[in-house]
Protein backbone atom coordinates (compact mmCIF):
# COMPACT_ATOMS: atom_id res chain seq x y z
CA UNK A 1 0.00 0.00 0.00
CA UNK A 2 1.05 3.51 -0.77
CA UNK A 3 0.74 5.48 2.35
CA UNK A 4 -1.60 7.93 0.52
CA UNK A 5 -4.03 4.64 -0.26
CA UNK A 6 -3.59 3.11 3.59
CA UNK A 7 -4.49 6.23 4.86
CA UNK A 8 -7.54 6.30 2.97
CA UNK A 9 -8.37 3.15 3.91
CA UNK A 10 -7.89 3.53 7.56
CA UNK A 11 -10.18 6.74 7.05
CA UNK A 12 -12.93 4.56 5.98
CA UNK A 13 -12.35 1.54 8.01
CA UNK A 14 -12.88 4.07 10.89
CA UNK A 15 -16.04 5.29 9.47
CA UNK A 16 -17.17 2.19 8.91
CA UNK A 17 -16.38 0.84 12.37
CA UNK A 18 -18.33 3.33 14.13
CA UNK A 19 -21.36 3.10 12.31
CA UNK A 20 -20.94 -0.70 13.03
CA UNK A 21 -21.09 -0.05 16.66
CA UNK A 22 -23.40 2.46 16.45
CA UNK A 23 -25.56 0.43 14.34
CA UNK A 24 -26.56 1.12 11.13
CA UNK A 25 -28.81 4.40 10.42
CA UNK A 26 -30.77 2.45 7.62
CA UNK A 27 -33.49 -0.09 8.12
CA UNK A 28 -32.75 -1.52 4.50
CA UNK A 29 -30.18 -3.10 2.33
CA UNK A 30 -28.21 -2.25 -0.04
CA UNK A 31 -29.92 -4.65 -2.38
CA UNK A 32 -33.28 -3.05 -1.10
CA UNK A 33 -32.32 0.10 -1.88
CA UNK A 34 -31.21 -0.32 -5.48
CA UNK A 35 -34.53 -2.02 -5.88
CA UNK A 36 -36.52 0.81 -4.87
CA UNK A 37 -33.84 2.68 -7.22
CA UNK A 38 -34.83 1.01 -9.95
CA UNK A 39 -38.41 0.79 -9.63
CA UNK A 40 -38.78 4.39 -9.65
CA UNK A 41 -36.68 4.50 -12.08
CA UNK A 42 -34.03 6.74 -10.44
CA UNK A 43 -30.36 6.85 -10.35
CA UNK A 44 -29.06 6.00 -6.95
CA UNK A 45 -27.49 8.79 -4.61
CA UNK A 46 -23.68 7.73 -4.35
CA UNK A 47 -24.14 9.58 -0.87
CA UNK A 48 -26.20 7.34 0.43
CA UNK A 49 -24.81 4.17 -1.30
CA UNK A 50 -22.21 5.23 1.20
CA UNK A 51 -23.69 4.04 4.22
CA UNK A 52 -24.33 0.72 3.17
CA UNK A 53 -20.46 0.01 3.04
CA UNK A 54 -20.02 -3.65 4.28
CA UNK A 55 -16.96 -5.38 5.01
CA UNK A 56 -16.58 -7.15 1.48
CA UNK A 57 -16.54 -3.76 0.24
CA UNK A 58 -13.30 -3.62 1.23
CA UNK A 59 -9.66 -5.10 0.21
CA UNK A 60 -9.03 -8.38 1.72
CA UNK A 61 -6.30 -7.27 3.98
CA UNK A 62 -9.17 -5.56 5.78
CA UNK A 63 -11.70 -8.63 5.69
CA UNK A 64 -8.57 -10.54 7.36
CA UNK A 65 -8.61 -8.07 9.91
CA UNK A 66 -11.81 -7.90 10.65
CA UNK A 67 -11.76 -12.13 11.08
CA UNK A 68 -8.98 -11.65 13.22
CA UNK A 69 -10.40 -9.33 15.29
CA UNK A 70 -14.27 -11.09 15.84
CA UNK A 71 -11.73 -14.10 16.72
CA UNK A 72 -9.39 -12.50 19.56
CA UNK A 73 -10.74 -12.85 22.91
CA UNK A 74 -12.85 -10.23 24.59
CA UNK A 75 -11.07 -8.65 28.38
CA UNK A 76 -13.93 -7.44 30.91
CA UNK A 77 -13.74 -6.12 34.02
CA UNK A 78 -16.49 -8.26 35.76
CA UNK A 79 -19.36 -6.52 38.11
CA UNK A 80 -22.69 -4.91 38.31
CA UNK A 81 -21.43 -3.13 35.13
CA UNK A 82 -19.12 -5.13 33.32
CA UNK A 83 -16.85 -3.02 30.92
CA UNK A 84 -15.68 -4.02 28.05
CA UNK A 85 -11.68 -3.40 27.67
CA UNK A 86 -10.92 -4.57 24.67
CA UNK A 87 -9.77 -7.38 22.61
CA UNK A 88 -6.79 -9.89 23.93
CA UNK A 89 -4.18 -8.92 21.18
CA UNK A 90 -1.99 -12.16 22.84
CA UNK A 91 -3.01 -14.75 20.33
CA UNK A 92 -2.35 -11.57 16.94
CA UNK A 93 0.94 -13.58 15.81
CA UNK A 94 -1.37 -17.30 15.77
CA UNK A 95 -4.00 -15.62 14.00
CA UNK A 96 -1.03 -14.08 11.44
CA UNK A 97 -0.01 -17.78 11.07
CA UNK A 98 -3.41 -19.19 10.61
CA UNK A 99 -4.05 -16.18 7.65
CA UNK A 100 -0.73 -16.51 6.31
CA UNK A 101 -0.29 -13.17 7.31
CA UNK A 102 4.04 -13.07 6.89
CA UNK A 103 4.63 -9.46 5.40
CA UNK A 104 5.15 -6.86 8.54
CA UNK A 105 3.62 -3.82 6.79
CA UNK A 106 0.65 -6.30 6.22
CA UNK A 107 0.78 -7.47 9.89
CA UNK A 108 1.05 -3.53 11.06
CA UNK A 109 -1.69 -2.66 8.72
CA UNK A 110 -3.77 -5.28 10.50
CA UNK A 111 -3.30 -3.99 13.96
CA UNK A 112 -4.24 -0.74 13.14
CA UNK A 113 -7.49 -1.53 11.49
CA UNK A 114 -7.73 -4.42 14.73
CA UNK A 115 -7.03 -0.65 16.89
CA UNK A 116 -9.61 0.96 14.68
CA UNK A 117 -12.50 -1.41 15.60
CA UNK A 118 -11.34 -2.26 19.34
CA UNK A 119 -11.10 1.79 20.34
CA UNK A 120 -14.57 2.33 18.95
CA UNK A 121 -16.24 -0.44 20.78
CA UNK A 122 -14.28 0.69 23.61
CA UNK A 123 -15.98 3.73 23.55
CA UNK A 124 -19.60 2.56 23.10
CA UNK A 125 -19.07 -0.15 26.24
CA UNK A 126 -17.89 3.17 28.13
CA UNK A 127 -20.69 5.05 27.24
CA UNK A 128 -23.38 2.37 28.13
CA UNK A 129 -21.69 1.44 31.55
CA UNK A 130 -21.68 5.64 32.15
CA UNK A 131 -25.40 5.97 30.88
CA UNK A 132 -26.47 2.44 32.68
CA UNK A 133 -25.06 3.82 36.19
CA UNK A 134 -26.66 7.43 35.79
CA UNK A 135 -29.95 5.55 35.04
CA UNK A 136 -29.71 3.94 37.88
CA UNK A 137 -28.62 6.67 40.54
CA UNK A 138 -31.55 8.95 39.20
CA UNK A 139 -33.63 5.29 39.98
CA UNK A 140 -32.21 5.28 43.89
CA UNK A 141 -32.60 9.04 43.91
CA UNK A 142 -35.97 9.23 43.19
CA UNK A 143 -37.17 6.54 46.17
Amino acid sequence: FVTQNRNRLLKEIDAFAERCVKGGDSKITREQYLTMCESLGEEPNPEVLKRFVEIHDFPEIAQTALTIYNNLSDNYIPGDYPTYLGKDKSALLVFFDVYGVEDPDEKSLILQIINIFDSHAVAASRKRVEAAIKKSKMKSSNR
